[in-house]
């Protein structure tokens, strides 16, 4: 009996390497460059939905194998052109979290996520500013490829990005409160603890 013990427990501490490579890593990091198209609720130059270019970052802490609670960071900035020389600088800047998906399968790692958090838009000319804060709702997914044991490149992250800023327009009219944005990411991907 106590070589059947002893069998086991050397059994169980061969198969350790083999479960540590199968986990996923207790904890990710991203920054990237994100690009949105981007309703912030203000019309500039006759349009409300405006390209803009910035930032994202997320912090992920896996659970399991495959479920993980993500932090999600991001900034946006524009510039349209009004028209007369007048040049409005707008920010967006989101700050979500929710449950994330993953699955781990050699190379390649697929992901969705959905996120509930809040969004502020700063919009400046010389001598005037709107600031504004609203719900923020996302939901989208990515890809990541491993390109060593710590690091990952994130191939695409794309999010459908729901916020509710009261909309205003060049006269203060009201446009509606639901805004639907897209952004887009790529970027560096980190891993800790595997």
């Amino acid at each position: 009996m106590r070589k059947a013990w002893l069998f086991l427990g050397l059994f169980a501490l061969m198969a350790l390497p083999a479960m540590a490579q199968e986990g996923a890593p207790k904890a990710e990091v991203y920054v990237g460059y994100a690009y949105g198209r981007i309703n912030p609720g203000l019309e500039a130059g006759g349009n409300l939905t405006q390209n803009m270019n910035g930032w994202n970052g997320s912090f992920t802490g896996n659970i399991t194998n495959w479920f993980g609670v993500v932090g999600d960071f991001g900034g946006l900035y524009a510039h349209p052109d009004l028209g007369g020389g007048d040049v409005v600088h707008q920010r967006l800047y989101t700050f979500m979290g929710g449950p994330q998906i993953t699955l781990r399968h050699g190379r390649w790692t697929p992901f969705v996520h959905g996120m509930v958090g809040a969004a502020h838009v700063y919009a400046f000319l010389p001598g005037d500013s709107v600031t504004r804060n609203s719900l923020a709702v996302a939901a989208g997914g990515g890809v990541d490829v491993h390109a060593s044991k710590r690091v990952s490149v994130r191939l695409f992250q794309a999010d459908f990005v729901l916020t509710r800023f009261p909309g205003v327009d060049a006269n203060g009219n009201p446009v509606g409160a639901n805004q639907h944005n897209v952004r887009i990411s790529t970027g560096l991907l980190f891993v800790f603890g595997r």
